[in-house]
């Protein structure tokens, strides 16, 4: 396990410092603000990320956090192998879309085709105009219900726009 703390800190943007909260020492980071860790991994793999954070007065909204490896956005591969390594349970899937495609990534396979992860909902009209849809952290965007194309099932659809 690798533990990063406040003297690892590499970078601040905005409003971002370090201070102590409840006699613990912590890096605090407004709504704005970035933070930057240096991380020495001796050896190439995948690693659990933990971010042990106290959010400050509750506002009504979600904590948001990103998390960039070398600086660098995630590709749409990237991106869908992490939410799917996430994953606390088997049985879910999320499916990453272009906007302008609506063509994507599953995180499950096809059933008919175990090695095909791609998924299109450019021709089943789920959700209209695109402009409804909010960005992470600003509220829970619920599509109908319908037929999942991965699977099968009767599903209902929770979106955000994301950016990778």
């Amino acid at each position: 396990m690798l533990l990063c703390t406040k003297d690892d800190v590499t970078a601040f943007e905005g409003d971002a410092e370090t201070r102590e909260q409840d006699g613990a020492p912590c890096v605090y980071t407004p709504d704005g603000s970035y933070v930057t860790w240096k991380v020495n991994v001796e050896k190439a793999g995948m690693y659990n990320v933990q971010l042990d954070y106290l959010a400050t007065p509750a506002r009504g909204v979600d904590i948001e956090r990103a998390f960039y490896i070398n600086g660098r956005r995630m590709t749409m591969e990237e991106a869908t192998e992490f939410v799917r390594d996430s994953h606390v349970t088997g049985n879910t899937s999320a499916h990453l879309l272009y906007t302008d495609t609506l063509c994507g990534l599953s995180t499950q396979p096809n059933v008919r085709l175990p090695d095909d992860f791609t998924v299109s909902y450019k021709n089943i009209g789920l959700f209209g105009d695109l402009e409804w849809i909010s960005p992470v952290g600003t509220s829970i965007n619920i599509t109908r219900a319908y037929t999942n194309p991965m699977n099968g099932e009767q599903s209902i659809a929770f979106c955000n726009k994301i950016t990778l």
